[in-house]
């Protein structure tokens, strides 16, 4: 999963490998694996402070939320492929 939000987090910033630039190319895959390892460390160490706070009630709660803000994200990449495809004038 990881991969895939890089991947698309590069590809939307304009970020790209160029030829001759290995020590930039290493500096960038060690710091997608640095934060990587922290984010998931700051997850696994919040999971376990919080995991007796957390009742089925709770978390149906925070998957409907963070389902919501995904959902609302792909609306409005969906839009912005729309208004990007319709031509000029909206005819």
């Amino acid at each position: 999963m990881v991969i895939i939000a890089f991947t698309g987090a590069f590809a939307a910033l304009g970020v790209n490998w160029q030829a001759g630039s290995t020590i930039d190319g290493l500096e960038l895959i060690v710091g997608v694996f640095v934060g990587s390892s922290l984010w998931w460390l700051t997850l696994t160490m919040l999971a376990g402070t919080f995991r007796h706070h957390l009742d089925d009630g709770r978390l149906r709660w925070i998957n409907r939320v963070a389902g919501s803000i995904m959902a609302a994200f792909g609306i409005w990449q969906l839009w912005l492929v729309v208004v990007e495809w319709l031509p000029p004038g909206g005819h």
